[in-house]
């Protein structure tokens, strides 16, 4: 089978051919690179992550772009109701929170759906979304009308496994003193509310926000269950920052994700983008979850909750034996609300992305920003960000050797300026340390101007990253 994206190889000319035959014996090179995350509507790397609950936090989600549906063929084509997609229950639900007991409506994946159901037929129930909370901007408050039955909120989509050991996490306060427990409930057939395949009490909700634990085996059969919390009779509940994560993982990802990458067996894997790095501070996704700080996907609508960050990210490295590229966000006055130039056809001016971002303008900020990541993965325990990482679970340097300057540098930078502002990033990062290597974007509109750049910059920087898929593509730029 064949597969392209059109718009970014010559209108479907450059074609990547997929085919069980083994081409070669040895890879082609261990710098051809795997980028790890990019468009997954909205979604970052979740479908790759254990996390089983989809916006574990209540945020408000972030308009889906137009760019999103266009990535798969357009809105024609992909529409609002994406279950039947190939893609999506590999991980990509986008299951809405919704009041029960009740029957979930077809989802609707509009730009503008809120994933969230706030009334339940039949009971004095009200779920909304309210700003405050630990995690992010928002957490969820539950009311509890009724003064016999129990009620709450609930999300469907969860592939349970029987005899599997999963941990469930949430932080809850209340009103005054109130019950609630976890219930998990066969999605097969329509759900008989009356009898739940899991109960799992919770201790006494106060008036502090609390974090709440729980360990469990799943009894039930091998299947679609629905997880849900119900809260006692009158009850009025806030909760935040819900996970609920199979106890077997490696270091968070998914086993099976992990198998099959092993099978792949790469060399060399790119983070965090993509068009997310560009916009993405690395000092958001360090550190315990739940401290971490929600941001959108700005290029691609939803929010991404930075569960997985630089260290994540290298662990399962680690785990695969593989080296990491990292790739910075080089801070650029432009970024504050430009998202692109006059792009695709779509006429001349700035297109803003909707969001002020002064904390990534300052360009001698992006540099002690980037300098200060370089120490982070590969300085000593004695240095301030050596014993930062360490703190946060792993004394030793992960040695991080490839670092790509940016993405789609022609975004915000003139050619030129690039060039020379990434003489100044390298100085600063190879003075932490001066092992690394530094990779110079030389794809799309920079693709005409790599000599002029290399005459600026050479000496500061080691190889090209690139994205072009042709033959001859390194030895025209360079002109070898």
């Amino acid at each position: 089978m064949a597969k392209t994206n059109a718009a970014e190889f010559d209108n479907g000319e450059k074609v990547f051919l997929v085919t069980k035959d083994e081409m070669a014996q040895t890879p082609v090179s261990d710098m051809l690179c795997s980028n790890f995350i990019e468009l997954g509507f909205g979604y970052q790397v979740e479908g790759m992550w254990s996390e089983m609950l989809f916006n574990r936090s209540f945020e408000k989600s972030f308009q889906l772009t137009p760019e999103t549906y266009e990535w798969f063929g357009g809105n024609d084509v992909v529409g609002d109701d994406w279950r039947e997609q190939d893609w999506y229950h590999s991980g990509y639900e986008h299951n809405r929170w919704y009041a029960c007991p009740a029957d979930e409506r077809p989802p609707s994946m509009s730009p503008d759906c809120e994933f969230l159901i706030e009334k339940a037929p039949f009971y004095s129930l009200s779920v909304q979304r309210r700003e405050g909370g630990i995690h992010g901007r928002h957490c969820l408050w539950v009311h509890n009308f009724e003064e016999e039955r129990c009620c709450g909120v609930a999300q469907n989509g969860k592939y349970m496994r029987k005899g599997e050991s999963y941990r469930f996490r949430g932080l809850l306060r209340a009103e005054r003193e109130a019950k609630a427990e976890i219930r998990f409930y066969n999605t097969k057939k329509k759900i008989n509310w009356e009898s739940p395949l899991v109960v799992i009490p919770l201790d006494a909700i106060g008036p502090e926000w609390t974090l709440f634990e729980k360990e469990f085996t799943f009894p039930g059969e091998e299947g679609w269950a629905t997880f849900s919390l119900f809260i006692s009779p009158g009850a009025e509940v806030f909760i935040d920052a819900f996970s609920l994560m199979p106890k077997k993982s490696v270091h968070g990802w998914r086993p099976d994700l992990v198998e099959g990458l092993r099978r792949v067996n790469p060399k060399l894997i790119r983070f965090p983008g993509g068009c997310f790095a560009s916009l993405h501070d690395w000092r958001t996704a360090i550190g315990p979850m739940d401290q971490r700080i929600p941001e959108p996907s700005y290029f691609w609508g939803d929010t991404n909750y930075n569960d997985v960050g630089t260290d994540e990210f290298l662990q399962l490295c680690e785990a695969l034996g593989c080296e990491a590229m990292l790739v910075l966000n080089m801070f650029h006055p432009d970024k504050r609300l430009k998202l692109a130039p006059a792009v695709l056809e779509k006429g001349p001016g700035d297109l803003p992305h909707g969001f002020v971002l002064d904390s990534i303008t300052d360009i001698d900020e992006g540099i002690r920003c980037a300098a200060e990541w370089v120490e982070y993965c590969n300085g000593p325990i004695s240095s301030k960000f050596g014993a930062l990482r360490a703190a946060n679970g792993h004394p030793e340097p992960y040695n991080v050797k490839y670092w790509e300057m940016d993405n789609e540098t022609y975004r915000w930078f003139p050619w030129k300026d690039y060039a020379e502002t990434v003489v100044r990033y390298s100085k600063a990062m190879k003075a932490v340390d001066p092992n690394i290597q530094i990779g110079l974007c030389s794809y799309h509109d920079l693709k005409f101007v790599v000599r002029e750049m290399l005459d600026i910059c050479g000496p500061a920087v080691d190889f090209l990253a690139d994205r072009v898929c042709e033959p001859d593509n390194r030895a025209r730029k360079l002109e070898t």
